[in-house]
């Protein structure tokens, strides 16, 4: 097994089969519920989107950042903001645009909530997204704040913290369902977005996978807190299907690490993989609009629709992260 600072190419495919689950969920079922009232089961189709996104919440865990001599809030904050938005700002611009040239009801915000969405906040006060897939950048910010608080403050006893942090989120989880629409749910939503959201315990579990996996620390009463907080955390806000997810994805990234999954280490996949960001923030209402206009132009809905939209976002994820990429090599230059 490579360490953390080597490049594992079967983790770089992972991340761009998982990058397809989502897009081709969205494509070929989301799209399929809201603009066609139709429900897609074939192949489990509709668990494809969200065993993606468990995926992706592990591998942040498993290389998230340790601490070292030179780590400052400030300097961890300034890595996040520079890898989280330059392709998002970018995105959003594309996403509002076009989806105002183009109708894509139910999708479309306000200019003032377009404004409010470049600066990332929009997610923690309840302000609609550009692109409601953009949720899973609210939950790593708030991830990213906790894990600086905790660095900062608690790094020695980070593992003990971490239980707290799931408590804390399944109570508020739990608050904000019993207290409808009260000012107490409302302020148990903020509070759940700036603590990372519903998804930390794949995170968590992902931080949890560094530890014994790569440092190889053992498992301590502390670890085992961990792994049964995290199972509980999963099935109370995701059910049983939430657990399995769970299950499926960490064993897919266990494999990944020992080079244990051969199909994984696929030029194709290691290249979507390697810009699975920027094709996530551009890739859901552009790909909708894709399909809706193709939709009217053939006059009904053909399985060969989404297959197009999910060549035409891809493309475009690539080349948003060449955009981007060569943008802050000239930026980096001049600096």
């Amino acid at each position: 097994m490579s360490n953390l600072q080597e490049r594992n190419y079967s983790i770089d495919g992972l991340r761009g089969g998982s990058a397809l689950l989502i897009v081709c969920y969205h494509m070929f079922c989301r799209y399929q519920e809201l603009y066609n009232n139709r429900t897609i089961t074939f192949a489990f189709i509709n668990y494809w989107g969200q065993l993606g996104v468990a995926i992706f919440f592990i591998l942040s865990g498993l290389y998230m950042t340790r601490k070292h001599e030179k780590w400052t809030i400030i300097g961890f904050a300034r890595k996040k903001f520079r890898r989280l938005w330059p392709a998002y700002f970018v995105a959003i611009c594309v996403i509002f645009f076009f989806t105002h040239l183009f109708s894509l009801p139910g999708r479309e915000c306000s200019l003032s909530e377009f404004f409010i969405n470049i600066f990332f906040v929009n997610g923690f006060i309840g302000v609609d997204y550009v692109d409601s897939a953009h949720w899973y950048i609210t939950s790593l910010i708030g991830i990213y704040f906790v894990i600086a608080v905790i660095y900062k403050f608690f790094y020695n006893r980070r593992f003990w913290v971490y239980n707290v942090w799931i408590v804390s989120s399944m109570v508020l989880h739990i608050v904000q369902q019993v207290s409808g629409q009260t000012i107490a749910a409302k302020a148990a939503y903020f509070v759940l977005q700036l603590l990372g959201g519903r998804y930390i315990s794949l995170f968590v579990l992902g931080l949890l996978m560094q530890a014994v996996l790569i440092d190889r620390e053992k498992m301590g009463v502390v670890h085992w807190g961990i792994l049964v907080m995290s199972i509980g955390y999963q099935v109370i806000l995701h059910t049983y299907v939430g657990l399995i997810e769970m299950v499926i994805a960490a064993v897919m990234v266990v494999l990944c690490l020992y080079n244990k999954i051969p199909f994984l280490r696929n030029p194709l996949l290691e290249y979507i993989g390697v810009n699975s960001y920027s094709i996530y923030v551009i890739h859901q209402n552009i790909g909708f609009l894709i399909e809706r206009e193709l939709q009217k132009q053939m006059g009904s809905f053909s399985y060969v629709i989404p297959l197009i939209a999910v060549i035409c976002v891809l493309g475009l994820g690539l080349l948003l992260n060449t955009l981007v990429e060569r943008s802050r090599q000239l930026l980096n230059r001049k600096i």
